[in-house]
């Protein structure tokens, strides 16, 4: 394997991870709007 392969899996990682952390944290956020909300 090349190094730019290399780079190039790592970056696609990366990024899947922060989309998964993205939607983590707005579904987070979500949560903790309506509970204000609510209580």
């Amino acid at each position: 394997m090349t190094i730019i392969q290399k780079k190039a899996i790592r970056t696609v990682l990366v990024t899947d991870w922060l989309k998964e952390y993205e939607a983590k944290w707005k579904t987070m956020s979500e949560l903790r709007e309506k509970s204000m909300w609510n209580g």
